[in-house]
């Protein structure tokens, strides 16, 4: 990541205190506005089956936001990225 960000490779921890730090923010600014919207979703007064199904068209409009980051990630078992076939 350092290397993409034209960084030395101890550069980034001027930054980021830890690969946790990292991670933590990473998923915060990933879920935050996921949930904020799982609230107002929460509080329509419709049926649960409508909520339920604005909450998962929220939840992949995010997916198809960040596909590619998606589709480039490894698995924390070690797999590859995720095949397009």
């Amino acid at each position: 990541m350092g290397r993409a960000a034209g960084l030395a490779k101890g550069a980034l921890y001027y930054y980021i205190a830890s690969e946790e730090n990292l991670l933590v923010e990473i998923q915060s600014r990933v879920t935050g506005p996921l949930l904020s919207r799982a609230r107002q979703i929460a509080d329509l007064d419709m049926s649960p089956l409508l909520r339920l199904r604005l909450l998962s068209e929220s939840l992949l409009t995010v997916i198809f936001r960040r596909l590619d980051a998606v589709r480039n990630s490894r698995p924390c078992w070690g797999g590859g990225p995720i095949s397009s076939s």
